[in-house]
């Protein structure tokens, strides 16, 4: 067997063909198990960077990037509906990558109607830029929505839908999208319901890959 010499140029060469079988497995386990802590100790010290790092590349995008704002309308009576008058929790549902800069009540055809004034999220607006021949980037990721299905089959609306097959049971609860898009898209009323009882995926952001640029010939 080749000998195996330690990455640490101090130490001697760990294994020789004069070793027997049980003490070259005992090296071998010890360079393994050092390999395996160099990259634990990798790993904690990329996850401590990250958060710095993503608030200065926030920082970066909210002195480069004109963020888009606009406004929009929803009844009033849906927010109540579905949370308890909490814009914030609506928008969470509707816009996850958006903030909310104002909220203001107004009469649209003798209704009342929440009208947002909102914003990008510059902590997850995807953006990406050069400094000193390195490249930095970021993207986000949404994470699956979540369901109350057992307060949804509890709710008495809902049983009046008739909907009951797109609730399907696994490991959790979760809804059978095409079932249940197509029953959307077939009884868009019912959309005020189901939102009652969803909870919308997290997004997050997500650092791409850091990387030095290749000098130009």
């Amino acid at each position: 067997m080749p000998s195996v010499k330690s990455k640490d140029p101090e130490e001697a060469p760990l294994i020789g063909d004069d070793m027997s079988a049980k003490d070259e497995l005992v090296e071998l386990a010890r360079v393994y198990l050092g390999a395996d802590q160099q990259e634990k100790a990798a790993r904690d010290e990329k996850a401590l960077l990250r958060g710095p790092i993503m608030d200065l590349i926030s920082e970066v995008v909210r002195d480069e990037v004109p963020l888009a704002t606009k406004v929009v309308t929803v009844p009033k009576a849906e927010v109540d509906d579905v949370h308890d008058g909490d814009v914030r929790g609506w928008l969470e549902l509707k816009y996850p990558e958006w903030v909310l800069i104002s909220a203001t009540v107004v009469k649209v055809s003798r209704k009342d109607t929440f009208q947002l004034e909102i914003q990008e999220d510059d902590a997850l607006v995807k953006y990406e830029f050069v400094v000193d021949g390195h490249k930095f980037g970021r993207t986000s990721t949404k994470a699956s929505a979540q369901i109350d299905a057992e307060a949804l089959a509890a709710d008495p609306e809902f049983l009046d839908l008739g909907a009951e097959d797109i609730v399907v049971e696994t490991t959790i609860y979760e809804l059978d999208e095409k079932r249940a898009a197509r029953f959307l898209a077939a009884n868009p009323e019912s959309a005020t319901i189901f939102s009652r009882y969803t909870k919308p995926g997290r997004v997050t952001a997500k650092l791409l890959p850091f990387q030095p640029l290749r000098e130009e010939e």
